[in-house]
């Protein structure tokens, strides 16, 4: 039979192993806090000397409504999307986008378009409702809404939003099944309602593209945005689906 003082030692024991633990995820918190908040000024460094790529002349005409990614925070203008999108098709550009958008947010945007048509809307948007929770009923309707507007400006509107947001390096391990989690079921309501639409959705949330296996390559100094290599990435793949789809756009050289 165990005397009390063996019973008094285990439970020490115990006490200490518990006390370590505590320690080590507090410290680590206070190591992710510091981590992330470095980042997260680092971003907004970047969300405040980028400029969305605009340009005037070309043989056909873009609109560009979207959040951060539509901007190209972390790359340089020509090597954001739509402005290699723009060099692909030659076309002329008109970019509303803003960083921080969301889905709603893009009404604000589309009525800011000077022309009656265009030959190509590219509107890239998502990841602002999947780091901030957006019922997805809600990206549904709203998203919906700003489709049908864009549908009556222009035959051909591609649709793109982020991957596995939850792979960022930014994001803490702990927060990446959840952010994954959303990405997911933003995914599906933006499948189901391009297609409503007729509208193309670039589904890069598909594809294994690792960039986590080479950071600084692909993503801007926050961790979070791309890099103009991350872009080019992303570009390929819109430029496979709009050829798939559009097989008669041509790039006028």
């Amino acid at each position: 039979m165990e005397g009390r003082g063996g019973a008094q030692g285990r439970d020490l024991r115990t006490m200490k192993v518990v006390l370590v633990l505590l320690t080590f995820v507090l410290l680590y918190g206070v190591y992710e806090a510091i981590r992330v908040y470095s980042l997260a000024t680092k971003s907004q460094t970047l969300i405040a000397g980028a400029t969305a790529f605009s340009r005037e002349g070309g043989a056909m005409d873009m609109l560009v409504l979207g959040d951060s990614t539509a901007v190209g925070v972390g790359a340089t203008p020509e090597t954001s999307v739509p402005g290699r999108v723009s060099d692909f098709l030659n076309a002329s550009v008109e970019n509303y986008a803003v960083s921080g958008a969301r889905v709603v947010g893009l009404f604000a945007q589309i009525e800011k378009a000077q022309k009656e048509s265009y030959d190509f809307v590219l509107i890239q948007v998502g990841a602002n409702d999947i780091t901030h929770g957006t019922p997805p009923q809600e990206v549904r309707a709203d998203l919906d809404k700003i489709l049908s507007k864009a549908s009556s400006l222009s035959e051909r509107v591609v649709v793109l939003t982020a991957g596995k947001v939850g792979e960022a390096p930014l994001i803490p391990w702990f927060a990446r099944s959840l952010l994954n989690s959303r990405t997911a079921k933003v995914r599906d309501v933006f499948m189901e309602t391009t297609g409503k639409h007729g509208a193309v959705y670039v589904d890069i949330y598909s594809r294994e593209l690792n960039f986590s296996d080479d950071v600084p390559r692909f993503y801007a100094p926050d961790q979070f945005h791309l890099s103009g290599d991350g872009y080019g990435e992303w570009f390929s793949i819109v430029r496979e689906y709009v050829e798939k789809k559009w097989p008669e756009l041509e790039r006028n050289k």
